[in-house]
Formats: C-alpha cells, sequence, structure tokens
C-alpha cells in the first residue's frame, strides 16, 4: 500500500535568466517505510514540465516524478472563512454595542442642556444651591462629551477592522477558481527516516534587463557606472525572503551549432533563369533535444566578488549571485536591483559637426572594458550633477567602449559663411560657385578638453562638374569621402 503525504516546501533560491527564470524549493519530510507518494502542491502551472527535477539527501530511492494540474488545490478553507466570519461578527455585535453606548450619552447631553435652561429661569434658588447646580452640570457636561468622543474612535476603529476582514474573506473567496499544479514523487524506504528534498523546475514569464546610472562629475575624473537588473516576474506565484541570482544564460535557446547542408542551383525552364535554393540547416541528432539536468546546469568555474555581490563565470555565461535576500511578487514589473558601482577610466572627448548640429556631443571612450562585465542596456545619464536623459549602452565587438554623454553647452560652436569666398562667376561655358566657412569653437569650461571636429567637401558624381582648390588647414581629407577631420586640443578661455 502506497501512503500519501503533502510537502510543505519553500522557495529557497531564483536564477532568473535573459528569459526565463529556475525556481528551487526545499522541504524536510518524516518518511515512512516502504512506498510513500509525496505531493508537493501549491506550484505554479507555468512550469515546463521538461525541466522538473528532485533530489534527496536521506535513505530514500526516488522511484517517479509526476506533474499533474490542480483546480482543487487553491479552494479556500472552510475552517479558515468560517473563523474571519466568526471575528468579524464578535467586532460588529461590540460595534453595535458601542452604538447604543453612545446614543444614551448623546441624550444625556440633549438632557443637560434643558436643565441648564431650567435653571437659568428659577430665580428662586439661593446662590449655593445654583452655584452647586451649574458645577454639577459642567462637570458632567465634560464627563459625557468625553465619553462621546472616546466611543467615536472605537466605533471607527471597528469599523476599519471589519473591513479589513471582509475584503480578506472576500480575497480567500476570489482564489478558489485559480489554478495550481501539483508534483508528484513516489520515494521507496526501508525504514522510517527525515529526508530533505529539493524540487527545481525552470519558469518562462520571468526575465531580467540590464540598466545603468552613468554620472560622470567632472571630465577629469572617472566615470561613475552603477549597474542595474530591472526584474520582470509573472510566474504564477510570489518569490518571497529568496536568495536571488542573475544569469546571462538564455536556457531556452537551442544549443546546437548548426550544420550546413549542400547548397544546390538548378535552372527553372519555365522562366530561363536560375533557382537559388537556400542551405537547409540541420541539427545533430544525438543532442538535439537537450536533457533537463544539462539544459539548466549552473556549473561553476570562477568566482569573483564586486562588493557584496558574488559574479560566477560558466562557459558559456555568468550570474551574479545577490548576497540579502529579496521577495518579488508575481505581477512585479521592473523590480529594481542594484549589482555594483564602478570607478572607471576614461578619456573623454567632444565631437562636433556643425554643419548639421551647432551642439558640441561629449563622449567617454573605455578600454579593457571586458574586466567590468558590462552588458548592453539603457543608460541614465548624469553630467555635473545634471540628468542629461536616456541613452543605450551597445557593447558590440569593439576594442575600445564609446559612451555618448550627450549635449554640453559649455562648448560653443559656430559655422559660417565667409563673404570673401562667397562668389558666383561664368568663363566661357562654365560657371563657377567658390565657397568658404569659417568654423569657430570656444572652451568656457574650467579645464583643457580634446575636441574632434567633422566637416565636408562635396564630392562629383558627373563629369560635367569639377570640385577642385579644396583647403582645409591642419586637417586630415578623405578624398574619397570628402570628409574633413580636426583633433585639436582646446586651452581654457580666460
Amino acid at each position: 500500500m502506497i501512503k500519501a503525504q503533502l510537502a510543505d516546501s519553500k522557495i529557497e533560491k531564483v536564477t532568473v535568466f535573459l528569459s526565463g527564470a529556475q525556481v528551487v524549493r526545499s522541504a524536510k519530510i518524516s518518511v515512512s517505510s516502504g512506498k510513500t507518494e509525496i505531493r508537493f502542491n501549491h506550484i505554479t502551472p507555468d512550469l515546463d514540465v521538461n525541466s522538473v527535477q528532485v533530489k534527496s539527501e536521506g535513505d530514500v530511492a526516488i522511484l517517479s516524478v509526476t506533474h499533474e494540474k490542480d483546480f482543487l488545490g487553491t479552494k479556500p478553507s472552510i475552517t479558515e472563512i468560517t473563523k474571519l466570519e466568526n471575528q468579524r461578527e464578535t467586532i460588529q455585535d461590540k460595534m453595535a454595542t458601542d452604538k447604543s453606548l453612545l446614543t444614551v450619552y448623546k441624550r444625556e447631553e440633549e438632557m443637560l442642556i434643558k436643565n441648564q435652561s431650567i435653571v437659568g429661569q428659577n430665580t428662586g434658588l439661593k446662590a449655593i444651591d445654583l452655584k452647586e447646580s451649574i458645577d454639577f452640570q459642567r462637570l458632567r457636561m465634560t464627563e459625557v462629551l468625553a465619553k462621546q468622543l472616546e466611543l467615536d474612535k472605537i466605533i471607527k476603529k471597528s469599523e476599519i477592522e471589519v473591513l479589513k476582514i471582509t475584503n480578506q474573506i472576500a480575497q480567500i473567496k476570489g482564489n478558489q477558481g485559480e489554478e495550481t499544479s501539483v508534483v508528484v514523487v513516489t520515494v521507496l524506504s526501508n525504514n522510517p527516516t527525515n529526508v530533505n528534498f529539493t524540487l527545481s523546475y525552470f519558469v518562462v514569464n520571468a526575465n531580467w534587463i540590464p540598466s545603468y546610472d552613468l554620472r560622470v562629475k567632472d571630465i577629469s575624473k572617472p566615470l561613475n557606472m552603477t549597474f542595474k537588473a530591472n526584474i520582470n516576474q509573472n510566474s504564477g506565484e510570489n518569490w518571497e525572503d529568496i536568495k536571488l541570482s542573475l544569469s546571462t544564460g538564455e536556457p531556452q535557446k537551442q544549443g546546437n551549432a548548426p550544420v550546413f547542408g549542400t547548397w544546390y542551383i538548378q535552372p527553372v525552364p519555365q522562366v530561363k533563369t536560375m533557382k537559388f535554393l537556400a542551405p537547409e540547416i540541420k541539427y545533430d541528432n544525438e543532442v538535439s533535444k537537450p536533457q533537463a539536468d544539462e539544459k539548466y546546469a549552473l556549473e561553476e568555474v570562477v568566482v569573483v566578488g564586486y562588493g557584496a555581490v558574488q559574479i560566477n563565470y560558466q562557459q558559456t555565461a555568468k550570474s551574479f549571485d545577490l548576497p540579502q535576500p529579496y521577495t518579488i511578487n508575481m505581477g512585479s514589473e521592473n523590480f529594481q536591483v542594484q549589482l555594483k558601482s564602478l570607478e572607471i577610466p576614461a578619456t573623454y572627448e567632444y565631437y562636433v559637426a556643425p554643419k548639421y548640429d551647432k551642439d558640441a556631443f561629449l563622449t567617454a571612450k573605455i578600454v579593457d572594458w571586458e574586466q567590468y562585465d558590462l552588458m548592453a542596456g539603457t543608460m541614465k545619464l548624469y553630467f555635473e550633477d545634471t540628468y542629461l536623459g536616456d541613452s543605450y549602452l551597445n557593447v558590440d565587438n569593439q576594442d575600445t567602449l564609446s559612451v555618448s554623454l550627450g549635449r554640453d553647452k559649455g562648448v560653443v560652436v559656430s559655422r559660417n559663411k565667409m563673404t570673401d569666398f562667397r562668389k558666383k562667376q561664368s568663363l566661357g561655358s562654365n560657371k563657377v560657385d567658390s565657397r568658404g566657412y569659417e568654423i569657430v569653437i570656444r572652451n568656457t569650461k574650467h579645464q583643457v578638453i580634446n575636441v574632434t571636429i567633422e566637416d565636408q567637401f562635396p564630392i562629383s558624381k558627373v563629369k560635367e562638374i569639377e570640385v577642385d582648390k579644396q583647403e582645409a588647414d591642419e586637417a586630415d581629407v578623405n578624398k574619397e569621402t570628402g570628409r574633413i577631420t580636426w583633433k585639436l586640443n582646446l586651452e581654457v578661455v580666460l
């Protein structure tokens, strides 16, 4: 006879990938001798069934692991609802008593007011008796009003408690149609024993996106880059007080290299043209379907610590292990965590193309950027304590990483036509058009800056038009494109 037992499991760790997440649960179970069917209930129905893995620490053998949907697992407990309803009824009864008592005090207040009117009209009372009557009514009126104020506060507090309990009951009842799932593990044990189980599975509806805050206080200092992660969580269950790891891996993508087929070319007689057939891409059949334990394995190779965050390097990915526990509820969008903050040496350079834009654009160039574990992502830019806007960090294959820091009004640029060169004339059947431009750039900042200025000469596409006498002092000129480039060091304007 197979005994059945429920496992009260808890999510211990979640590894979030760029697409998807791996959830790890744990549970400690007392297993009897013989066969036992252990049911891990309240599991998200959105898991990848092929990814389910169960491990045990104890003297048991795992015979089978199955997964099934459970529409009854989240139906509210009658006992729980009854308990809340009884609690609400008790508060409501007390609130009714308090309201009745409040009514009594209000009636007494009305009676005291009428007595004051009667006393005021009765001139036959002695002065001492009148004083005692007035003192008594004042004292009693004070007590009555204080009691009314106290009861008002108690009643309002009770109303809030009743509303909270009513909402809680409605929430429990509202969840009764939600679907969950169950992982059923059948084990065999020769003796009664305590066993630690670990259940892991992959969920699709979760991911993280790299983002950065990039700050430059001064172009004479390194730039400060804060590397962050925006996490989206729609896995179908809450992650409460879990160890969090962020991986650059993408387990959902096919991991097998393509195999080229033969590219055949054959004629198509009907239209007397050649038809090109695209090569067929095949995958090695022996490894076409990765096993669950291979698909989501995170084999650590090197571990590096950046402050409190550890970076684990694998063969094809790296992961960031955060030290503190996190709670990320289902439905969370752009839940942000900080991975590390870096001071990165950079070379700052201004770029100016005054033909198209009169502003100077500041760029930071970073060499050996691979050592900082940067990834492509959005950036928020701050320069000299001013928010400049958003940009994008592109880490495509390049030796030097160039980061645009936006416009800097501290570099003033102008491009003006030179009247001495502006002329048109005709020589026989030929027409000559002469033009000249002057570019003026002024450094109003407090330090020397490097500037690249670009302009262009026109290039003729027809032999009837000739472009000659191109002059650009101290500039590099590309004869094929007509691009003109100056690289200057500008001193501070005093």
